[in-house]
């Protein structure tokens, strides 16, 4: 099967419209259903993780990209 492509132009304006409905259906989603029925068991399992290393302190705040990759 081929697969085709599209290309579409918005404007800033449109983008943010977009943007906004997007968080507003993901926080609807996320109020009336488990993390487990919205998301994959790997994606969980790495946030869950993140989480962890959070809480536990072993990560550190960075300011800027060059505090991330030094």
């Amino acid at each position: 099967m081929e697969q085709q492509s599209i290309q579409i132009t918005l404007s800033k304006d449109k983008l943010e419209e977009i943007l906004r409905a997007y968080h507003l259906i993901g926080d609807f989603l996320e109020s009336i259903l488990t993390k487990e029925q919205i998301y994959k068991a790997r994606f969980t399992k790495g946030l869950d993780l993140a989480l962890e290393e959070v809480q536990s302190g072993i990560t550190q705040k960075v300011d800027n990209l060059d505090d991330f990759i030094g």
